[in-house]
């Protein structure tokens, strides 16, 4: 039974992230720093830039062995990468977020997300074993008028929220051992009938959240930043935070 395999196994890790990036050396080290301060203990960074600086941006991270970067060059590399992680490094850690560089976990009262995480799939897992991962709802932010990349961090420069058909998606935090593969970037698919719940404890199939339960967890997500970036982001193919931002300047440092 995976719940008391789980009591066995002692993890490096109660929280990851596995994340695979493209062109985001500007924005890479704010979203480390933002997601070590709410409690992630490490980082899955899968680089599919051929040309891109992560390794220098990311040093200090990666010598502190916060960040483990793997190099994973060629097209249409996410399910192949996210897969990697559960086969290869499904035992180190406790739970594991699958998120993009655009999007931030952000836990509403609690500044820490692992104990927020930890304590709704625990409390659900009681009623019924098979509970093994929480999805998060979407909050999409768009352009805030800039049309060039304004200074400073993110989370402080996109702060209107837009409601529309992109707000309904989820992204999924999971306990990787109950997990089968990724063939949908939001939600995986699980072996031998186990399952994620929303914050309420209400069983989620796929990718899709139609209610707007996001009082406890939500995920940002900075799809458009300025037009400038989107238009370019386009032809390369919070809010409520938690840390402060000094907080967060102070680990980018």
């Amino acid at each position: 039974m995976l719940t008391e395999r789980l009591s066995m196994i002692k993890f490096n890790y109660n929280l990851s992230i596995a994340a695979i990036m493209k062109y985001e050396d500007p924005y890479v080290l704010e979203w480390v720093a933002y997601h070590h301060c709410i409690g992630i203990n490490h980082f899955y960074i899968f680089d599919n830039d051929e040309n891109s600086g992560l390794s220098k941006i990311l040093h200090k991270y990666i010598d502190e062995e916060i960040v483990t970067l793997i190099h994973a060059p060629g097209p249409t590399m996410m399910f192949k990468c996210y897969n990697q992680v559960i086969n290869s490094y499904k035992d180190e850690s406790k739970y594991i977020a699958f998120i993009d560089a655009d999007e931030f976990i952000v836990p509403i009262e609690d500044t820490n997300v692992f104990d927020v995480i930890d304590q709704l799939i625990t409390k659900y897992k009681q009623n019924d074993p098979k509970v093994s991962g929480l999805v998060m709802k979407w909050a999409v932010y768009g352009s805030g008028n800039h049309i060039n990349k304004p200074e400073g961090l993110m989370i402080e420069n996109y702060l209107w929220k837009e409601n529309g058909e992109a707000d309904k998606h989820v992204k999924t935090v999971v306990d990787p051992r109950a997990v089968s593969s990724f063939n949908n970037p939001h939600f995986p698919l699980y072996k031998n009938n186990y399952y994620s719940v929303d914050e309420r404890g209400s069983k989620c199939a796929g990718p899709f959240l139609f209610i707007d339960n996001r009082d406890i967890i939500r995920v940002n997500h900075y799809y458009y930043k300025s037009e400038k970036e989107f238009r370019n982001s386009l032809n390369n193919k919070m809010s409520t935070i938690n840390p402060s931002l000094k907080e967060v300047r102070n680990l980018m440092a």
